[in-house]
């Protein structure tokens, strides 16, 4: 387990590679390597994010069959920066800065970017990952967010290896 400490120096790492200025590039990434990516705008918006239809629309065998990427930014510079790269059903539950990916993202002096979230499911999962934390489901994020930390910046960068 990395401590905060750690995790905080790097957060602050990450925040001094340029920044994406382009999101569509972190998209082309992952869809180069077969991932499907669902742009969700306004994520905030009550009701934006509707996991039961996702689940659907891509044969999902449980809601939390997803990984997910929140990004932030900066007032200083132009362009974003991977936030965090999550898994589960709870993008939403945390904008402010009271978990652990908040606190970093304001320790390297951004802030969450609310206009845009990143959807990936992960419809071949087995019906025996069901649980909120699986081993399985753990490393598709894990390979995800390594994936896109050899090219661009992740404020929480270790969440995805925890």
């Amino acid at each position: 387990m990395v401590n905060m400490e750690t995790r905080e120096k790097e957060a602050c790492n990450q925040a001094n590679r340029e920044p994406v200025n382009n999101i569509c590039d972190i998209e082309k990434l992952l869809v180069e390597n077969k991932y499907t990516v669902i742009k969700v705008d306004n994520p905030r918006q009550r009701g934006k994010i509707r996991y039961k239809e996702i689940a659907r629309d891509y044969n999902l065998i449980n809601e939390g069959h997803i990984i997910w990427i929140k990004f932030a930014k900066s007032n200083d510079k132009n362009g974003r920066y991977i936030g965090v790269v999550g898994a589960g059903r709870d993008i939403n539950r945390y904008w402010n800065n009271s978990n652990k990916s908040g606190k970093l993202v304001e320790k390297a002096n951004l802030e969450w970017d609310e206009s845009v979230v990143f959807i990936i499911p992960i419809p071949w999962l087995s019906k025996e990952c069901h649980g909120y934390y699986t081993a399985e489901r753990n490393s598709v994020e894990r390979e995800i967010g390594n994936l896109l930390g050899e090219k661009f910046p992740i404020i929480d960068f270790y969440s995805h290896n925890l």
